[in-house]
């Protein structure tokens, strides 16, 4: 009897786990986008808008999308300014992340693209000039050795 419990009891977990996790949207597009714009969320507004179609646009819409250009050419002005702030204090990381946030508006902005490519190679030759500067350290520090290795 517990044999036939357990198995039971195991085959509805198995058939449970097997089950879909459906993900309901509990507002329409437009309710969506309105709560999106009220967030401030571009990238959302942007994900939204391409799912709408562009030939039921009315004059609203046409003056969202308008308006959503201006605004990711906007984030990605602001993204490279406040990248460049981050270049200048030697903070790559967040400049890689200012860079990412504009990425994520803006996927197809090849100023960003450039602009984190400039970024990724600036911050490697400065790991090379720290390279060559500890190396010419420690050679510095090796030659005032040279009287002690005289007296060993």
């Amino acid at each position: 009897m517990t044999l036939l419990r357990t198995l039971v009891t195991l085959l509805l977990a198995l058939g449970l786990t097997g089950c879909a996790i459906v993900l309901v949207q509990p507002y329409s597009p437009e309710q969506r986008l309105q709560l999106a714009l009220q967030r401030g969320d571009i990238v959302l507004v942007r994900e939204i808008m391409a799912v709408l179609p562009a030939d039921e646009d009315d004059a609203d819409r046409a003056a969202l999308r308008a308006w959503l250009e201006r605004a990711e050419r906007h984030v990605e002005q602001a993204m490279l300014m406040q990248a460049a702030g981050h270049l200048r204090r030697e903070q790559w990381t967040q400049a890689q992340a200012s860079y990412d946030h504009g990425l994520a508006v803006r996927p197809d902005s090849e100023i960003l693209k450039a602009a984190r490519a400039r970024a990724i190679k600036e911050q490697q030759e400065h790991l090379q000039h720290l390279r060559v500067r500890l190396l010419l350290s420690q050679g510095r520090a090796l030659t005032t050795l040279t009287p002690l290795y005289a007296q060993v």
